[in-house]
């Protein structure tokens, strides 16, 4: 498990690239009657372009799972729903509680604290779709929650995200592609996603979530 201290070392240039910066600091204290929850919980993580979304929209058609969702400034995507997202604008932001905040290309990205604290003592299965520090913010507190990292080939990638109107162009990731590493390092489960073999992930994915949940 990779601790504060060698998070923060690792992604000290990342936040200085000016692409990325996290706004809030957990005072932990606040979340001690939930350490011991989190069992229904799964974080997806990935490369943009990995199949992240298209994966975490089939499973939670499915009995017993939906999104926990975040909350985001970006301008919502062609087709769109508000189930990984829900849009706000940045003055509805700053009234929520929020768990976390970050600042990613301009655009804020941010986990409400009551929506976290009720999906803990939910029953049901959860999928997050985050980033490096959602991830390790919500492992680092829940240890029960699991961090799946959605891994795909170059390939696949960059097909993915062909099209996108993301203000963060393919070609400029690397200067996150180290925080993409460091999510792969401390991982629970790492799933490849291929290309044409959408069956074959969905079904790795679902051994993961039910044996977990049961």
């Amino acid at each position: 498990m990779v601790n504060k201290r060698i998070y923060e070392d690792l992604t000290k240039e990342y936040k200085t690239s000016g692409y990325y910066s996290e706004l809030i600091f957990l005072d932990r204290q606040e979340y001690a009657d939930f350490l011991e929850l989190g069992g229904n919980i799964f974080v997806f993580l990935g490369r943009s372009g990995a199949g992240k979304t298209t994966l975490a929209n089939i499973l939670t058609r499915k009995k017993g799972l939906s999104f926990l969702p975040r909350i985001t400034t970006r301008p919502k995507r062609k087709d769109e729903q508000e189930t990984e997202y829900l849009f706000k604008d940045i003055s509805l932001l700053e009234e929520k509680e929020l768990f976390s905040l970050k600042k990613y290309s301009g655009n804020y990205y941010a986990l409400d604290r009551n929506t976290l604290i009720a999906s803990l003592q939910s029953d049901e299965g959860k999928i997050l779709i985050a980033g490096t520090y959602e991830g390790f913010l919500l492992k680092d507190i829940f240890p029960r929650i699991s961090l799946v990292y959605i891994d795909s080939d170059e390939n696949m990638a960059r097909f993915s995200v062909k099209g996108r109107n993301d203000a963060v162009q393919y070609e400029m990731r690397h200067y996150l592609q180290g925080l993409d590493e460091l999510s792969r390092n401390f991982s629970d489960y790492i799933v490849f996603n291929e290309r044409d073999k959408l069956d074959q992930t969905l079904r790795v994915l679902e051994s993961i979530v039910y044996s977990k949940k049961s």
